[in-house]
């Protein structure tokens, strides 16, 4: 049976991820997914900015680039911005490795949290698309909204789910227009959406940063309520 009681990373059912075990209770989830190039390493950046209460899950993506690096989709002879279609694979799978490290860690699936960077962001917006039941809070951090999601996002779909978008308004990879037109899809289709703009490139200011790490943070206890 896996156990883990400090950060540490290993292989599991055909994925290498980093994991940390929560430092309160009642645990949840936080799948971190990063962004094009990166490995399971690369989203640890933002651990601090996370509860304590999350069980912290940063897999490996699964198909590699050249020459390092990895990819939520695979090579494709298609150029142009990732689209659904191109990831709703990885996201079927990682929903399969959070619901089979559910069962076995049996830490609930729900509520759970999710975090993406850059096209890992855009694979976050793809599991929000496809499995809005699962989430509860998801931050889309330097992202866009591939593609084809539109088509499924329908008023009412995204009701109760919390939405944190950091972009920068310098983004000289992922234009700063797509984090402001994604933020008004994910409205129109119910889900409350705090954006951060920070003029700086591809990456999370200060600001921001900030911002992100109080969007997770879990709520204080009511008075008279146990904390």
């Amino acid at each position: 049976m896996l156990s883990v009681t400090e950060t540490q990373t290993l292989e599991y059912n055909g994925w290498i991820v980093r994991l940390q075990a929560a430092q309160a209770q009642p645990a949840r989830w936080m799948l971190m997914l990063h962004g094009w190039t990166g490995d399971e390493h690369s989203m640890w950046v933002f651990a601090s900015r996370t509860s304590p209460r999350h069980y912290l899950v940063a897999p490996r993506a699964p198909y590699p680039t050249q020459p390092s690096g990895y990819s939520w989709r695979p090579l494709l002879e298609r150029r142009g911005w990732p689209r659904l279609e191109d990831l709703q694979p990885a996201a079927e799978k990682l929903l399969q490795l959070i619901e089979s490290l559910s069962a076995e860690l049996r830490i609930p699936i729900a509520p759970l949290d999710l975090m993406g960077f850059s096209q890992g962001a855009a694979t976050a917006a793809v599991f929000l698309t496809l499995f809005p039941e699962k989430l509860e809070r998801v931050a889309l951090l330097s992202g866009f909204l591939p593609q084809g999601c539109e088509t499924r996002l329908e008023p009412g779909r995204l009701s109760g789910k919390k939405v944190f978008i950091a972009h920068g308004s310098q983004d000289e990879m992922v234009p700063y227009a797509w984090g402001e037109a994604m933020a008004e899809t994910l409205r129109a289709a119910g889900a409350e959406v705090t954006f951060c703009m920070e003029e700086v490139g591809h990456k999370v200011g200060a600001r921001c940063a900030a911002a992100l790490q109080r969007f997770f943070s879990d709520p204080e206890p009511e008075s008279g309520e146990p904390a």
